[in-house]
């Protein structure tokens, strides 16, 4: 059984070619970013050719160009912007804030998550997560927020990381399996 992918990920030669890229142009403003993009596509054609190929075989139908634009413009760009400051800078708003206190998640609840997961890798994380929500409420006759006094952005990310873990462990079991055959 092929396992649909929902978070298609870069090859390192490209994603190296985009960080550069980015830390090149990070400061342009868009209309300048985006005529440099054009020319930058154009050298860079043999690396999105064979990327395109790569990500249209595993499920991949959007356009290329657009997610590598944005990966660019809106993702590494900023991670450029950011480790250009300097470390003092970071030292002084670091000491102004308090900490949060970080509450676990109970095992039980990622138990029944795992559980959950496990039997429904087919679906997108989203769709699951509220499948799940609305069972849960259905069988408690209480909120999922309210027995775990976590609030939902952070259920819903450990929610989508799990279930991103459980695709990954059996696409690694399934490879395993088909080298032993």
């Amino acid at each position: 059984m092929k396992m649909p992918v929902f978070r298609h990920k870069f090859s390192e030669p490209l994603l190296e070619a985009m960080r550069e890229f980015a830390s090149i142009h990070r400061y342009d403003d868009l209309e300048t970013f985006k005529e440099k993009f054009l020319e930058w596509k154009l050298d860079h054609k043999h690396l999105i050719d064979g990327e395109l190929d790569r990500l249209q075989s595993q499920g991949y139908n959007d356009d290329i160009n657009d997610k590598i634009f944005r990966s660019v413009r809106y993702y590494f760009r900023k991670q450029c912007i950011k480790g250009t400051r300097s470390s003092t800078t970071q030292d002084t708003t670091n000491d102004n804030v308090e900490k949060k206190t970080y509450t676990k998640m109970p095992k039980s609840l990622l138990q029944h998550i795992d559980e959950y997961i496990s039997s429904r890798l087919d679906k997108k994380p989203s769709e699951l997560y509220r499948e799940y929500v609305d069972e849960w409420e259905r069988h408690e006759g209480d909120t999922l927020l309210a027995y775990t006094n976590i609030d939902e952005t952070r259920l819903k990310k450990t929610f989508k990381n799990r279930h991103y873990r459980w695709v990954c462990q059996s696409k690694s079991n399934i490879k395993s399996e088909t080298k032993s055959n």
